[in-house]
């Protein structure tokens, strides 16, 4: 992966919904139902391409991408930037997985041409977006073909029924902001991010049972493997049971949307003087339930200062620190 997926919250969630934010952004209506008729033709189709298994043509206005001709002419990469973001949220409107893809896909051919013209200050931030959805639609195709080489109809329509759960969860731009560590120097990806659509149903729930249902198929594998890695350890857990066994200062602690240091809120400052003394299951639980952006956050997702911001051995997996 490019990077972790991570988002800032809103008031009144529950630690389910901000383990969520914090592998992904969100969106406020529930994923859209996959065609099961489109999926099921597909499946049992034998001259279609396997990895072609729903793929439908983008026909949504809204995501029509503009052609640009070429020129020599220094481009802004921060205006580019905003397509990409702008463009990839908009792919999320569409109703299946193949559609949803060919419109991502769209975007990113749009942009590459114009690479080398953009200029060098915010390059990168452009690469970087580039790079984290072409492996969103790598994920997803091979997702799909692995779905379709099953020759089970109902693994294909749930397949595509999780890609596109999940790309309610990646291509929404609130997550942007903090996953690319180059987004500050391009106020308007932000702007972009704090006016996006945040949900009161935490999306991972759907994706959970999703996984379950393929799992009962006897492909559980798919989802795995679509899934990036971590988040199907999430997707196995209650979020909302404490992992050190406080759950009282767990449940005080995300309750309290304002608590962002210590000092603001007792159940937060016992997780944190828990997980201060070494003990990595409160630092998790400190992670998971404090207010995203906060002091308390921070401490929890580096362990008590004992591992880096994104280390795959810290942010709610202090554990693996041993």
């Amino acid at each position: 992966m490019v990077g972790v997926v991570v988002v800032a919250g809103c008031a009144g969630e529950g630690p389910t919904t901000r383990a969520a934010e914090r592998v992904a952004s969100r969106r406020a209506d529930p994923p859209p139902a996959v065609d099961a008729t489109a999926a099921t033709d597909a499946a049992a189709s034998t001259d279609a391409p396997v990895v072609a298994a729903t793929v439908e043509p983008v026909t949504t206005d809204s995501v029509a991408v503009a052609r640009h001709p070429a020129s020599t002419e220094v481009l802004d990469a921060c205006t580019v930037a905003e397509e990409v973001v702008r463009g990839t949220a908009a792919a999320r409107s569409l109703q299946t997985a193949g559609e949803q893809l060919d419109a991502v896909g769209a975007v990113l051919d749009d942009v590459r041409p114009r690479l080398d013209a953009l200029d060098v200050a915010n390059r990168l931030l452009v690469e970087q977006l580039v790079a984290f959805f072409d492996e969103v639609t790598a994920w997803g195709a091979e997702a799909r073909a692995a779905a379709a080489a099953t020759g089970d109809a109902e693994v294909v329509v749930l397949t595509d029924q999780l890609v596109v759960q999940f790309h309610a969860v990646v291509l929404n731009p609130l997550g942007l902001a903090t996953v690319l560590p180059d987004a500050d120097e391009c106020p308007g990806v932000g702007e972009l991010a704090a006016a996006a659509d945040a949900p009161f149903v935490d999306p991972w729930i759907a994706i959970r049972q999703t996984r379950a249902d393929l799992v009962a198929r006897g492909h559980g594998a798919i989802a795995d493997g679509y899934l990036p890695p971590g988040l199907a350890e999430l997707t196995d857990r209650d979020m909302t049971v404490a992992l050190s066994g406080r759950q009282d200062d767990y449940d005080r602690c995300w309750l309290d949307v304002q608590a962002a240091a210590y000092g603001d809120n007792r159940g937060c400052d016992a997780l944190h003087d828990a997980c201060d003394a070494r003990d990595l299951l409160a630092c998790n639980d400190l992670y998971w339930s404090s207010v995203p952006g906060s002091e308390y956050e921070e401490f929890g997702a580096t362990c008590g200062g004992r591992a880096e911001l994104l280390d795959p051995a810290g942010a709610g997996f202090c554990e693996r620190l041993g």
